[in-house]
């Protein structure tokens, strides 16, 4: 039958009762479970009317029941029904402190009542890879006591970056890049790799830096503004650092760099007094206006 060859092969045996009576035993393959009883179609036997057929149920197939539990990083869910829709895994699994948020996906039921669960792990506070999910499965039942019941965890290990990456940038003349910075590395350590650079191309406390992350593969974006020095290393637009990644390790690990804001250009006014021709040992006064205020000047 073609709704049963998927699932294997059937066996029969043939048992004879007498030379009028036998006896037909059908196991259907483990795969199928419970299945419905057959019915016997007798029309065509002979002698009609005295030939009859008798199905009945030797054994029945099996199915799962119960519930189960899921542990990750030392923390374990409440009991899960062994039919636990999507929801209510990511529910459970969600109110553990050690997880963030999941997203949760189940497959279609099979013949034995079981499920697979698909969980992806959304959070960037189990970015990267994370510790496999411990099942405990010790509640399940199974309703033919010949059947058993297992659970198994596949994992598919999530990107995440690491190494180290350089930066590059020029001032006027000047140009240097940073020695190795780590992927992760802090808004202190990335200010003093920075501010380290050779030839004093960014003097020491003229950048403030701050970082945000991680993001779900442990990357992070770091936000260096320039800052007012004294001796006014940075005014107007600069020039955009130059990222190396080729030390960063993970799928297809990049880095990129943008400007938030442009810095403005500084305006330059320039006052010119000249001698009037004529005029001999005469004192000159002149008066600057900017804004609503006044000053003289000899």
């Amino acid at each position: 039958m073609n709704n049963i060859r998927s699932f294997g092969t059937v066996d029969v045996s043939l048992e004879t009762i007498d030379a009028n009576n036998f006896a037909y035993l059908v196991t259907f393959p483990i795969a199928m479970g419970n299945v419905p009883t057959m019915i016997a179609h007798t029309t065509e036997l002979t002698p009609a009317g005295a030939a009859s057929v008798a199905v009945s149920v030797k054994s029945e197939g099996n199915v799962v029941g119960g519930s189960f539990t899921l542990s990750f990083s030392g923390e374990t869910t409440y009991a899960l029904p062994s039919q636990a829709t999507a929801g209510q895994v990511a529910t459970a699994l969600e109110s553990l402190t050690s997880i963030g948020s999941v997203s949760v996906q189940r497959s279609a039921i099979d013949s034995q009542l079981g499920y697979r669960w698909t969980i992806t792990f959304t959070s960037p506070m189990n970015a990267g890879n994370v510790p496999s999910l411990i099942p405990d499965y010790g509640g399940l039942t199974v309703s033919n006591p010949l059947g058993t019941v297992i659970m198994n965890v596949t994992s598919y290990d999530g990107n995440e970056i690491g190494g180290t990456f350089t930066l590059g940038f020029q001032r006027s003349s000047l140009s240097a890049t940073t020695a190795s910075i780590a992927y992760d590395a802090s808004a202190a350590d990335m200010k003093a790799a920075l501010e380290a650079m050779s030839g004093g191309i960014i003097p020491a406390g003229s950048i403030s830096v701050s970082r945000i992350g991680p993001d779900g593969q442990r990357g992070y974006t770091w936000l260096v503004s320039f800052l007012s020095d004294y001796s006014r290393s940075f005014y107007g637009p600069q020039s955009l650092f130059t990222f190396n990644g080729g030390s960063l390790t993970g799928s297809s690990a990049v880095g990129s760099v943008s400007k938030v804001r442009t810095g403005t250009t500084q305006e330059v006014q320039s006052i010119k007094v000249t001698k009037s021709t004529g005029v001999i040992n005469q004192a000159h006064t002149f008066a600057l206006d900017f804004n609503g205020q006044k000053n003289w000047y000899d």
